[in-house]
């Protein structure tokens, strides 16, 4: 809970922390995604130059800004869906590059299925996604940064890590 933001809130606010259920691991899963909004501060505008470093393709879950993404080869606009739960056992590992976060549900629903997220470390992520199994935050933006933990991350895959992972949800 953050006191602060419950006293800005306002008298009698309380912050809950979000949660979600263990799922099905989703170890077979090869796409690097991302999932969220296409706003400014969830860092989309990021992405091409993250795809080139890395030089693979980002699946892209999601809608909203798609100035600049359209045109890249790199990037496969999946746009929203209703639902991730059918698309987690495409994706080998998460991806987000915000530049404001709180905690996103999708870190959440991708860690609970074994599926380790690499993330700006802004907002609520360091309390989920430590420099373990679960993933690799990430202090200073530069896409070659982004593309090397992304790489070393899909190399170290496991079931025993995504079992590791998933219990420190």
């Amino acid at each position: 809970m953050n006191p602060a933001l419950a006293r800005q809130a306002g008298w009698g606010s309380q912050v809950l922390d979000n949660f979600i259920a263990p799922q099905p691991l989703a170890l077979e899963g090869k796409q690097i995604a991302f999932a969220g909004r296409l706003s400014k501060e969830k860092g989309h505008d990021r992405l091409p130059g993250i795809a080139a470093s890395l030089g693979q393709v980002i699946h892209v879950y999601g809608d909203g800004d798609r100035e600049g993404l359209e045109a890249n080869p790199l990037l496969k606009l999946q746009g929203a869906v209703s639902s991730m739960s059918p698309h987690w056992k495409n994706i080998g590992v998460l991806i987000m590059p915000s530049r404001h976060e709180g905690l996103p549900m999708a870190a959440l629903e991708a860690i609970s299925r074994g599926i380790p997220v690499v993330a700006s470390d802004v907002g609520a992520l360091d309390q989920v996604v430590a420099n373990s199994n679960c993933g690799v935050l990430i202090s200073q933006y530069r896409p070659e940064t982004f593309a090397q933990a992304i790489q070393s991350v899909l190399d170290q895959r496991s079931l025993a890590q995504a079992n590791q992972c998933r219990a420190h949800c």
